[in-house]
């Protein structure tokens, strides 16, 4: 029983450190630094499904080949490329439903 108790204070000590490492500069920012960073960021076309509702990329990426949506959403099929999030919000967001 003791071997078992052992392993599990291991394992507890490594996800705290790990869960430490991944949270701490959440802990430290304050709020405006976080909104900042969200603001900032540019929107994937993982991140336009998700914001649309949609539980994968398939239908937004068949919808923009067939320009059925905006065509300033073209740049999102490209691997690895964004669009800015005020962009997104003032123009495009609430235009599209699926």
């Amino acid at each position: 029983m003791s071997v078992y108790i052992a392993a599990l204070r291991k394992l507890s000590s490594r996800f705290r450190t790990a869960l430490s490492l991944m949270t701490d500069w959440v802990i430290r920012a304050t709020p405006s630094t976080l909104v900042r960073r969200y603001l900032r960021a540019g929107l994937s076309l993982e991140d336009v499904a998700c914001e649309l509702g949609l539980p994968d990329t398939t239908r937004l990426t068949q919808a923009i080949e067939l320009d059925a949506l905006p065509t300033a959403l073209k740049p999102l099929l490209e691997p690895g490329n964004t669009i800015p999030r005020p962009f997104w919000k003032q123009s495009i967001e609430n235009s599209i439903k699926f």
